[in-house]
């Protein structure tokens, strides 16, 4: 009996150490144990939007991300869950899904967090309420004063919700360069900043000083981004536009390398994911391969059609170069969109409304393409 016992007990024991690894492995290879076991070693990058509606939740529990990163056929289920989301998928969801992926943690901020802040919430609000401003416009400023409100004392990251990583790394993360001073990583847009809670915090004071000395004068947000990083912050251009391409659906990795911290998918890029053939990929995704994609100049005094165009232009690919030679960047806004003979809408219309997945599209592209 006690010999029985024994190997009894050991085989309990082998099985036991099975379970556990076979476990262990299912979970890693999913890719989120990183995330659910070990969160306060992985860095938080916030947005802001201003989400009256309440549509979007402020973080993840690890339910919700459990639902979304579960391994399917061995691979990372992210991708695989987008592509069953069409209509629902918004950029908002598209930046959550990149920042977890990467190892961050993604936290949203909202006008909630704004008016937590509540002397500074209501300092900027009696400035900005004259202006007629737009909501959109109003968020801008807001979210300065919840980034102050909401950072650690160790200070933090945020981005633009269309802003997903690159090369930037969730070790990179959890220590602030330039010792935590306020650094904008896009000279552009500045749609990517990190900084100490005191660099927060004084850039929201310099924001307020900004606003009462304009009280009177016609300003951007832009305007205030140029003077606070001329006076208080270090720039080093990291952040590089998205769907730079060399062939319909082939990315430009040179415009990629790795000291290329993030990409954005907002402004004149949109024009490169017209030429570049990734909103056609998105459509036909959607509409099935065999779509009909067609664009058409919309008549306008202010647009020169080259000279082998009819006034109505439909622009299809070259079938030599197989790419669209005459849509740029400048005359990309007066293009409208036809599926198999039915309209769309305008190409920017269309491709605000696809933006979230061309973005992990692109994303997915330069990954598997680039070395």
């Amino acid at each position: 009996m006690p010999k029985f016992t024994s190997r009894f007990s050991k085989c309990l024991l082998l099985a036991a150490c099975l379970c556990v690894y076979t476990l262990f492995n299912d979970v890693t290879s999913s890719g989120f144990i990183r995330n659910l076991f070990l969160s306060d070693k992985h860095p938080v990058m916030y947005t802001f939007t201003n989400d009256l509606a309440g549509k979007h939740t402020r973080e993840w529990g690890s339910l919700w991300r459990n639902s979304w990163f579960k391994a399917e056929n061995g691979h990372d289920g992210w991708y695989t869950q987008v592509d069953r989301l069409h209509n629902d998928f918004d950029i908002v969801e598209a930046w959550k899904v990149a920042w977890f992926k990467a190892g961050w943690i993604p936290k949203i901020l909202t006008l909630e967090d704004a008016e937590e802040n509540v002397v500074f919430f209501k300092l900027v609000s009696s400035l900005i309420d004259d202006l007629n401003l737009e909501e959109s416009e109003k968020s801008y400023f807001y979210r300065w004063v919840a980034m102050a409100q909401a950072v650690p004392e160790g200070g933090g990251w945020m981005s633009d919700v269309d802003v997903l990583p690159l090369h930037i790394s969730s070790v990179f993360g959890l220590d602030l360069p330039n010792e935590g001073s306020l650094t904008f990583y896009d000279s552009d847009t500045f749609s990517l900043v990190s900084g100490s809670k005191a660099e927060w915090n004084n850039a929201l004071k310099f924001l307020v000083s900004f606003l009462n000395l304009n009280k009177n004068k016609e300003f951007s947000h832009t305007n205030f981004l140029a003077l606070l990083e001329s006076r208080h912050a270090v720039v080093q251009p990291e952040v590089v536009p998205g769907c730079s391409f060399i062939g319909i659906s082939i990315v430009d990795c040179e415009k990629y390398p790795n000291n290329m911290k993030a990409v954005k998918f907002s402004g004149p890029e949109k024009g490169d994911c017209v030429s570049g053939g990734w909103l056609e990929s998105e459509l036909k995704e959607k509409f099935g391969k065999s779509a009909r994609l067609s664009f058409r100049f919309v008549r306008s005094n202010n647009l020169q059609f080259s000279t082998n165009l009819s006034v109505d232009p439909y622009i299809f690919q070259d079938p030599h170069y197989k790419l669209y030679q005459v849509i740029t960047r400048a005359n990309v806004k007066h293009l409208e969109v036809k599926v198999d003979g039915t309209e769309l809408g305008s190409v920017t219309d269309v491709f605000n409304s696809h933006k979230s997945r061309i973005a992990l599209m692109f994303m997915e592209r330069q990954y598997n393409q680039c070395p």
